[in-house]
């Protein structure tokens, strides 16, 4: 699947694990730390907030100075913007190798990773934080581009399911990215969101020929996601999940 945007291979969004039980060098030292300093700020500012995670927080959790996280990322809105384009690069990564087997299993995938959003919306929370300390430019960067992904993985998916969208893919992808950022602002009801979602993702992804979308397949879909959006950023497991709809 052709990915419009800058791509970068899950292989090289984070550096390789570095060696055990050997004596590291100054630029594997510093590439630890700085990993080290990404992951914890991950897990806090996704899980705690942008405005409750502070620079002592991160140095606390990591074992490292204050001094030592700023040697690495110059302030805390560098350090922000380094986790949400970890984020998005995983994105990226992870739609891009997704292969759709049917109608069917296309809402399913694409329901299943906008209820992980939508219930875990610290990226999303993070990203307002970013926008309101006047990051807008990177904010609408980064959506642009997650855009253009979901764009090109909505017009393959049909393209291999042999159907055609009722809805054009960009218009698709738009009205879905407006979903999940919008419940994120919210508080809502899980169960009812839960119950709902898969009737929107249905309207929005409808084939022009409604009978096209029948599938052989009974078994139940699998898609590909994360139980959380931390566990999304940090981990490089493929994370699969047995969804029932």
């Amino acid at each position: 699947m052709t990915d419009p945007t800058t791509h970068t291979p899950e292989s090289a969004i984070d550096p390789a694990p570095l060696p055990t039980g050997l004596r590291l060098s100054r630029k594997q030292s510093q590439q630890r730390t700085r990993q080290r300093v990404l992951d914890a700020a991950t897990v806090l500012f996704l899980t705690d907030g942008y405005p409750a995670t502070s620079i002592e927080a991160i140095g606390e959790r990591t074992g490292y100075t204050y001094g030592a996280v700023l040697g690495h990322f110059r302030t805390k809105d560098a350090l922000a913007v380094a986790v949400l384009e970890r984020v998005y690069r995983r994105a990226h990564a992870r739609v891009h190798r997704y292969q759709v087997r049917d109608h069917d299993h296309l809402l399913t995938t694409v329901t299943t990773w906008m209820h992980i959003a939508i219930t875990h919306p610290g990226w999303i929370r993070l990203e307002h934080a970013l926008d309101a300390a006047g990051e807008y430019r990177d904010t609408q960067r980064r959506l642009c581009n997650i855009h253009s992904t979901a764009t090109t993985f909505i017009a393959n998916a049909f393209h291999e399911t042999g159907t055609e969208p009722d809805v054009p893919p960009a218009t698709a992808a738009a009205m879905l990215l407006s979903i999940v950022i919008g419940h994120a602002a919210i508080d809502f009801d899980e169960a009812t969101t839960s119950a709902g979602l898969r009737l929107l993702v249905d309207h929005v992804l409808a084939p022009a020929d409604p009978q096209a979308s029948t599938s052989a397949d009974t078994a139940p879909a699998t898609a590909v996601g994360c139980d959380t959006v931390t566990e999304f950023a940090v981990s490089d497991g493929p994370c699969d999940r047995r969804v029932h709809t």
